[in-house]
């Protein structure tokens, strides 16, 4: 996951997705952080229950690029610490 931002043509995008705005954590940070305390399962009907939708697609789409080859729940827990 990690990977996946620090390559994109713009990071600062990819952090600000994540960053608190408004004095609110933003959803994808809740939903790392909810994965890496094995909160939010790691499955596809765990995801289509997620809210924000949107933002929950996003980073399931990015948890299966990086479940390639690498173990997704590792990638979660590091980013998500």
């Amino acid at each position: 996951m990690a990977e996946l931002l620090t390559r994109m043509d713009n990071p600062l995008t990819g952090l600000s997705w994540i960053s608190p705005r408004h004095g609110r954590t933003a959803p994808a940070a809740d939903m790392l952080q909810g994965l890496a305390r094995g909160d939010i399962e790691l499955t596809h009907e765990a995801f289509h229950r997620l809210q924000p939708w949107r933002a929950a697609a996003h980073l399931r789409e990015l948890l299966m690029q990086r479940a390639h080859g690498r173990q997704a729940g590792a990638a979660v827990r590091a980013v998500a610490t």
